[in-house]
């Protein structure tokens, strides 16, 4: 599992916006992706709530590199995100591919706080472009 996580890293390690907003990478499955969003002071509103916008792309990226690890690179056609309670710690998402189907992907992801209990949940569609994955599983 190790392996996979340090493939993960090189294909994303040049992401700039995943480290500006501390994202990382801890567990991966053959269809899924745990991912974790420290909280900081930079990623909330004036409330001390992590950003909506923050939040969304924890998920987006969530589903892009779990697609990516079992189709190849891709990219966001389309996003939806439902938001369901405020968020002033830790989060992790879970993301997991739905459906692959005609060089596109559909995923959902969840993101939860520390308590599990649910901040948002996700559903993407991403065009897939290249036909290398980085892992078999």
């Amino acid at each position: 599992m190790q392996d996979i996580l340090e493939e993960i890293h090189r294909w994303y390690g040049k992401d700039e916006f995943k480290k500006l907003l501390g994202m990382k990478n801890i567990q991966v499955k053959e269809n899924g992706i745990l991912m974790f969003l420290p909280y900081k002071k930079e990623l909330t509103n004036p409330h001390g709530i992590i950003h909506g916008g923050a939040i969304a792309s924890l998920a987006d990226t969530a589903m892009a590199v779990i697609i990516t690890i079992n189709y190849g690179l891709c990219y966001t056609k389309s996003f939806k995100i439902e938001f369901h309670t405020p968020a002033q710690e830790n989060l992790y998402v879970n993301a997991h591919i739905v459906k692959k189907k005609m060089g596109f992907c559909i995923a959902e992801a969840e993101v939860k706080n520390k308590k599990n209990q649910l901040v948002a949940k996700a559903i993407g569609k991403y065009f897939v472009k290249a036909h290398h994955k980085i892992r078999n599983f």
